[in-house]
């Protein structure tokens, strides 16, 4: 039971983790795309 549940919160953190880099990445190329068209 220990295991599902260690199981079920790694998951949990690594879509969490997902959903974070996702939208750093987003922004990223937000930003780049604003900074090319300055330009």
């Amino acid at each position: 039971m220990l295991v599902t549940n260690t199981l079920r919160d790694v998951t949990r953190w690594r879509h969490a983790t997902l959903f974070v880099y996702r939208t750093i990445f987003q922004i990223a190329n937000t930003l780049a795309f604003c900074i090319g068209e300055r330009q």
